[in-house]
């Protein structure tokens, strides 16, 4: 099953068939996205900046403290992860096929043209 998908961003656009049939948010206006990102561009920076501080302020609290047993919690954030890559390759591997060995640009077409 084929799906003509017809996408871009600013002045670069591109229409190509699918294998699978997309998300809603994949047909969406993707300028919108790149529009909300410019103007809140300082959001994305402090919460980075939160992250770090959270992470070097946690080590500085933890140094001299037991460690905790996160074995289990780390088993099932390993596992959830596995899951999501799975479904990810699932998803994304037949058109990444389809493209890289059908067409006789393979690679070129997949990284430079898609």
């Amino acid at each position: 099953m084929e799906n003509p998908v017809s996408m871009g961003v600013g002045n670069w656009s591109f229409d190509f068939p699918l294998k699978r049939k997309p998300f809603e948010f994949e047909l969406g206006d993707m300028n919108k996205h790149v529009d909300w990102f410019e103007v809140n561009y300082y959001r994305i920076l402090g919460f980075g900046a939160l992250y770090f501080a959270f992470v070097m302020g946690g080590q500085r609290f933890m140094k001299n403290r037991p460690p905790f047993d996160l074995k289990p919690a780390l088993a099932v954030w390993n596992l959830c992860l596995g899951i999501f890559s799975a479904i990810g390759f699932a998803r994304l591997f037949p058109d990444f096929a389809d493209i890289w060995w059908s067409s006789d640009d393979g690679p070129y077409q997949y990284v430079c043209v898609r």
